[in-house]
């Protein structure tokens, strides 16, 4: 079974949060059939739900989110949308309007995130419909780029009800945001081992590496000995592709993948695996594969033909690039290819959009290029 060296055992997303010493600041949100309201619940609770940001700590951890968010923008959406064209309407920090792609109207609210703790955050229901809605939390910076898109979060699926229940959102810094980490390697742990040989792994990062760094002797390891190793780098620097041409195994195929928190990415942040930690954190992964069919010598490296390459790998231009994401995406996420990951659709916010300054939103794979 993979594994990332030391996660910091049975802590669940929520636990630190729950534990606090003092409650987090709850801040009320309602829509009334004349207007916009922002205030404090009354006596007899209406129908809501409170909302509580949780991090995840293998990611990072709260305060980490506190030291790079300063606004939180909510956005509520339903699957026909809330509101019809033409019935925009503002009041304070509480806004009907266009938030993502399609024609139908949002209810967009921004509140300020204190640096002590995040926030719970009711919904009460005013005029709302009572229908399964779907919320988007998205954190902004307050420096060097005051209103940057840093953070974000999702819950699908929700209902106001009474009394409120409480539900946790998601709430995690984006990859661009936070160091470097190993996303994903294939073949991936439990899969299939063709002719019980992995001539090359595909490593997939979550942002681009610098090669050098990753060429430096000690900066990939792996046992029991693959032989001379070499690493050839996707020119988007996301994916590498290492050459292990002596990885074999009988009956099966058990091995063991280090790459050293030395390995940098192009900003020189070191590969930091574990958030929770004190300090950078390198990747430690156990895979172990099953064998079909009987092994023979491994074909080398170079990748031509796929065969060559691990299992949901293909050759591209003499380098093994993953095929496709390993699951069905969820909403608001699109499958990015060249990584196999699921990363954020970046037409599904029209208020702000998560590519970098040199990309752009292609408006057809909901990428950044």
């Amino acid at each position: 079974m993979s594994r990332r060296r030391r996660d910091p055992p049975a802590r669940e997303p929520g636990q630190d949060a729950a534990r606090g010493a003092s409650p987090a600041p709850r801040r009320a949100l309602a829509l009334g059939a004349a207007g916009l309201a922002l205030g404090a619940a009354g006596c007899a609770e209406p129908p809501a739900l409170d909302l509580m940001l949780v991090p995840d700590p293998n990611v990072n951890t709260t305060e980490q989110l506190l030291a790079h968010v300063q606004q939180a923008v909510l956005v509520v959406d339903a699957e026909e949308g809330l509101y019809a064209p033409g019935e925009e309407r503002s009041q304070g920090g509480v806004q009907v309007k266009n938030a993502d792609v399609d024609a139908a109207l949002e209810l967009v609210f921004t509140l300020s995130i204190e640096r002590e703790r995040l926030p719970i955050i009711r919904i009460e229901q005013g005029g709302l419909p009572d229908v399964s809605l779907t919320i988007r939390v998205l954190g902004l910076q307050a420096s060097p780029a005051p209103g940057s898109f840093v953070a974000r979060g999702e819950l699908m699926g929700a209902r106001l009800a009474a009394p409120p229940p409480r539900m946790t959102v998601p709430f995690n810094l984006r990859p661009e945001v936070r160091p470097p980490r190993v996303e994903r390697v294939l073949p991936d742990d439990g899969g299939v081992a063709l002719r019980c040989a992995v001539p090359s792994l595909v490593i997939s990062f979550s942002r681009p590496i610098d090669e050098a760094s990753l060429r430096a002797p000690g900066a990939v390891a792996i046992t029991p000995d693959p032989g001379p190793i070499s690493v050839a780098m996707d020119p988007s620097g996301l994916v590498a592709n290492v050459a292990t041409p002596r990885l074999v195994g009988v009956g099966g195929l058990a091995y063991r993948v280090a790459i050293a928190s030395a390995v940098r990415d192009l900003a020189g942040q070191p590969l930091d695996q574990v958030a929770a930690e004190a300090g950078a954190q390198g990747y430690l992964g156990d895979f172990s594969l099953s064998c079909e069919p009987p092994p023979t010598d491994p074909t080398e490296p170079p990748c031509a033909p796929d065969y060559a390459c691990p299992l949901g790998a293909a050759c591209v231009s003499g380098v093994c690039l993953p095929r496709d994401c390993p699951a069905p995406c969820p909403g608001g996420r699109v499958c990015d290819r060249l990584r196999a990951l699921c990363v954020d659709d970046c037409r599904a916010d029209a208020l702000f959009s998560p590519c970098a300054p040199e990309h752009r939103c292609d408006a057809t794979s909901g990428l950044c290029r």
